[in-house]
């Protein structure tokens, strides 16, 4: 009688003894098994644009990554100030002349943060080294009004960057990017000149 597909897992095969059809249920599991590819940022790296970045939306752009896992990464351009103040959004005229930062072309009419600051914001998210993003943004607002979050203490960014697995990857690779962790930047500055070039 041929055994049913339903009475023994994997076996289409009559003539095939269980101990064979397990060796090979198991073979196959170890030829589809794939070791992860390992990434190559981290949250909190910082990336600086080179000459060779085709893209306007990454011209002398320095990145902050925020977030980096199987997905994908996310992060921060965090030098290129935006033409309007915090203070002359519709929703925030009586707040702080904040500066505002155009953090990348995703989402880029919607407001996030990062700070150092969590005592201050519940439910911020640690990024690393003691940076944080988002949080109850009410209380940042109030931390801010009041002075309590000093001015080098936050960033207000309009939008993100985001790169499917292996996007960043490749452009890292094909010359558009170069890790720049060694060189120690204040990411809550302006840094409108941080951008430095010495990349061919």
């Amino acid at each position: 009688m041929p055994i049913k597909e339903s009475s023994l897992t994997g076996a289409f095969f009559c003539g095939m003894t269980i101990a064979k059809m397990e060796a090979k249920t198991l073979m196959q599991v170890s030829l589809s098994w794939k070791k992860p590819k390992r990434m190559m940022f981290k949250a909190g790296d910082m990336l600086m644009s080179t000459r060779k970045m085709d893209d306007p939306n990454f011209d002398q752009a320095l990145l902050y990554l925020t977030e980096v896992n199987e997905e994908g990464v996310t992060g921060f351009i965090i030098n290129k100030i935006f033409p309007r103040r915090f203070n002359e959004l519709r929703d925030y005229t009586g707040s702080k002349a904040l500066p505002l930062f155009s953090g990348g072309p995703v989402e880029n009419d919607k407001l996030f943060f990062i700070h150092c600051r969590p005592d201050l914001v519940e439910n911020a998210e640690l990024i690393a080294a003691g940076i944080y993003h988002g949080g109850d943004f009410s209380q940042a607002v109030a931390a801010i009004n009041s002075t309590e979050m000093k001015a080098d203490q936050v960033k207000l960014l309009l939008g993100y960057c985001g790169w499917d697995a292996g996007e960043l990857d490749a452009e890292l690779a094909e010359g558009y990017w170069a890790i720049v962790n060694e060189r120690p930047v204040n990411i809550f500055s302006d840094l409108e000149n941080a951008w430095q070039q010495p990349f061919n």
